[in-house]
């Protein structure tokens, strides 16, 4: 079995290929509407009585009237770096009419604006928080912090956002630490809003005195932004699970289409914290695919609370699926994964236990990692550094489990992308932890026609792929001058994840990256490999063998046939639409090894259905 953590070791990979893009925008105005802090008066805030039950809320802050009086902030690397109050969207070098956090309360809420402080380059990593005055807890058993929040990080997998309480108000002494970034990876949203709970026993439980919290983003990222609303200490439910990190995925890989001649199994796991006051007995994760297609589940687990001691982590463990789902080589299947955790108590919040996945599907000859859409977004492009140009190499791995060849790399042109520019693909060997060259396509140069189309490159060795070997599919950008951009759809996984990251951007290529220029990628780059296609048999009532398949497949709506007959005869290519309407009838004369091509580029995008004699297979136009 092959492990991908070792490919950290190709490279170093420090931060991410999507802030490498979106650094690359011009920088837009920063909202007028920050409010510093200073400018607010204050508002008052809860505190009641012992006598309460879990879930009561003992204290909260919702910021309606603005920065709380007797609160602070500061600034650790002493750049100003400051939080504020805000109300609106937020634009900046690298984040475009992103909207505040969706909060309970709506409107006011704190706000750590990365870009609003590093336009640069140069980048520095943020340090800063802001601290709550005194809490008053009053001998409750069991404590938890709960928030709303909204964030996105870039660029070290060690970034974190951290709440902190103590005792102390100088947080000298007494001080517990808890990570709240919850897995979610570099680069990539949290939910809107992603409501947190933090279980604070271990220094609050049946004290009776004053708590302290602060919001603190630690060194580790320099971009982005964390807003933070309606900060509530409660008394903690008895049964509280969340979950993070969830996963499925051949070998680490989350594929989303795999050919036919690589099918292999697929393993599921997630991540559990317990945030409620008792431990969770029997918490076991279920793997279900397609409402029982397939259901496998974990070892059951204890989950255990926060300790009574100070400690710098939450009650967190990691669950596997015992069994793995070895989906049949049948073609266009949608597999729809959905993961939950759950205890043999009922939970407080179960909507925050269950992730569902976008479908993955065995294809006749595509392998791919990005989502397929529907919309897509744009990587690549140049550095704001002009010393490296943007001559850039970008893509994702690849397993073999089965014999196959590598016949082509397909690519969706992006938009913005110059017109005449030259780029090409090639495909890499790094079973070894460096990048191999096995073949490159002839390069060519981008028409007009190809912005936003989705572009077949093929490989002219078509080498061999070897069985338990790894491989890197890339798009190459020539630069000099010229932009060029990769679709991006779905993401992948980052450097904190179970196997690793399996998609990467080097300036300029893969095997001498400029320094500080290699990075790895959350926004999935639609860098596809098309293998041997697998071979149909058909046969008529002659007895004629007949075989055929179909490439590329998803098209832009050109489709290429090979049809194979051991005698001379006519056959019908007939194509439906998913509303069972005839598109295409036509009679075609088929002897030994023969070429045909169907357009369907003047028909809308979607899924068509092609049957030729008594097989059926599905066609995807993009």
């Amino acid at each position: 079995m092959m492990k991908k953590i070792y490919v950290l070791a190709v490279a170093t990979i420090f931060t991410s290929a999507l802030f490498g893009q979106n650094r690359l925008l011009n920088n837009a105005p920063m909202q007028t509407n920050l409010v510093h802090d200073s400018q607010l008066a204050p508002v008052k805030h809860t505190s009641l009585s012992n006598d309460k039950a879990p879930g009561d809320v003992i204290w909260s802050e919702d910021f309606t009237g603005g920065f709380p009086a007797g609160w602070t902030f500061n600034d650790l690397t002493g750049n100003g770096y400051d939080w504020v109050i805000n109300n609106a969207p937020i634009t900046g070098p690298f984040t475009t009419n992103v909207p505040g956090v969706a909060s309970t309360s709506g409107g006011n809420h704190m706000l750590l604006f990365g870009d609003q402080h590093n336009p640069g380059p140069p980048y520095t990593e943020m340090d800063s928080y802001f601290q709550t005055d005194a809490i008053a807890i009053t001998g409750q058993p069991s404590v938890s912090v709960r928030f709303d929040q909204k964030f996105r990080l870039c660029c070290t997998g060690a970034a974190a956002l951290n709440l902190v309480v103590s005792t102390d108000p100088t947080f000298a002494t007494n001080v517990a630490t808890f990570n709240v970034r919850n897995g979610i990876a570099l680069n990539a949203t949290s939910p809107d809003p992603f409501t947190t709970s933090v279980n604070i026993s271990s220094i609050a439980g049946g004290l009776t005195g004053n708590i302290y919290i602060r919001f603190h983003w630690a060194l580790g990222a320099s971009h982005y932004y964390w807003m933070v609303d309606d900060i509530e200490v409660i008394e903690s439910f008895d049964n509280d699970i969340f979950t993070f990190q969830e996963y499925y995925g051949v070998e680490n890989v989350p594929y989303t289409r795999i050919p036919a001649s690589q099918v292999y199994p697929v393993d599921f796991s997630m991540q559990a914290t317990n945030v409620g006051g008792v431990d969770q007995t029997n918490t076991v994760l279920t793997a279900d695919i397609n409402g029982g297609l397939f259901t496998g589940t974990s070892a059951p687990i204890t989950l255990l609370t926060q300790g009574p001691a100070v400690t710098l982590a939450m009650a967190t463990d990691s669950l596997f699926s015992t069994t793995s789902f070895t989906p049949p080589t049948t073609q266009g299947v949608p597999y729809t994964v959905t993961l939950t955790v759950a205890s043999d108590s009922t939970d407080n919040t179960p909507n925050n236990n269950t992730f569902t996945f976008n479908p993955f599907e065995v294809s006749n000859s595509v392998y791919a990692q990005d989502d397929y859409g529907p919309t897509y977004g744009a990587g690549g492009g140049s550095t704001t550094n002009p010393s490296f140009a943007d001559e850039f190499e970008a893509g994702n791995y690849y397993d073999c489990w089965g014999a196959t060849n590598a016949e082509s790399i397909t690519v969706r042109i992006g938009t913005g992308t110059t017109i005449g520019g030259a780029w090409e693909v090639v495909l890499y060997d790094i079973t070894t932890g460096s990048f191999v060259e096995v073949d490159r396509s002839i390069p060519v140069v981008v028409n007009a026609g190809d912005i936003g189309q989705f572009i077949t490159l093929p490989l002219p060795l078509t080498p061999a792929l070897t069985v338990g070997s790894y491989y890197f599919a890339a798009v190459h950008g020539f630069g000099g001058g010229n932009e060029f951009f990769y679709g991006t759809s779905g993401t992948s996984p980052d450097n904190t994840s179970k196997g690793g990251p399996t998609s990467l951007i080097f300036y300029p290529n893969m095997t001498a990256p400029n320094t500080g220029q290699n990075f790895y990628t959350s926004n999935t780059p639609v860098v596809r490999l098309n293998v041997t296609p697998a071979v149909i048999g058909i046969e008529d009532e002659n007895n004629n063998n007949v075989s055929f398949n179909v490439y590329p497949n998803p098209s832009n709506g050109e489709f290429n046939i090979n049809l194979d007959a051991k005698d001379s005869k006519n056959i019908t290519l007939l194509v439906k639409n998913v509303l069972g309407e005839e598109v295409i009838n036509k009679l075609v004369s088929v002897s030994g090894k023969t070429i045909e091509t169907i357009s369907l580029s003047d028909y809308s995008k979607g899924i068509y259905f092609l049957t030729i004699d008594n097989e059926t297979v599905k066609l995807v136009v993009e």
